[in-house]
């Protein structure tokens, strides 16, 4: 599938497969991408903490297997370290570039009957709402007037933008990510217009 995260293109046309009978767009929009999100503060020293070492552990090794070529030990030890170099390069770098295009890979909608989040970074995932069922809104505003309204309740793991499941510290389950309008412009006024809709009901 090409990348269709493009400022050309016209995002309602996006949802058009997937709107019901009667059922007509109020607002669509895309989360602005952030490099950082407020979980950063604990991950960026976790992940130099795992990164030096896993560095460190594998130059060690490396350059002991070029100064004894025959010590057969050391070739596994340089295979095994292989996945932890390659975790620490992820999470220092490469999240950071897969949550950008995430980001501008993810899609929102509002319409008459339900709230879409459409996500094509991996095929395309569609989630839908109907505003007669919606569970309590959480709305937070940031000082640069970006917002973010969370369906349901807010988990600690919900990243602005990006979809994907979290980590419940209190179960050794992996849990789904509250649906939200992450990081949008307009969160004040889709707010009112979810409200409005409510009121229509």
């Amino acid at each position: 599938m090409p990348n269709i995260s493009n400022a050309a293109r016209d995002i309602p046309q996006l949802f058009k497969p997937e709107l019901q009978k009667d059922e007509k767009i109020l607002w669509s929009g895309q989360p602005v991408p952030q490099i950082f999100s407020p979980e950063d503060i604990f991950l960026i020293p976790f992940s130099l903490l795992w990164g030096g070492f896993a560095f460190f552990w594998e130059g060690s090794v490396l350059h002991e297997l070029l100064t004894k070529p025959k010590a057969g030990g050391l070739i596994f030890m340089a295979f095994w370290g292989i996945p932890f170099v390659c975790i620490g390069l992820y999470i220092i770098f490469g999240r950071f570039i897969f949550n950008h295009w995430a980001q501008k890979n993810t899609f929102y909608a509002l319409t008459n009957q339900r709230v879409l989040i459409l996500s094509t970074y991996r095929g395309r995932a569609l989630q839908a709402l109907f505003l007669d069922n919606l569970p309590t809104i959480s709305k937070t505003i940031k000082k640069n007037g970006l917002g973010t309204l969370a369906f349901g309740e807010t988990q600690m793991n919900l990243r602005m933008g990006q979809g994907g499941a979290g980590f419940n510290p209190y179960s050794n389950r992996r849990v789904a990510p509250t649906p939200a309008f992450a990081n949008i412009k307009d969160a004040n006024k889709v707010y009112e217009l979810i409200a409005k809709q409510h009121k229509k009901d």
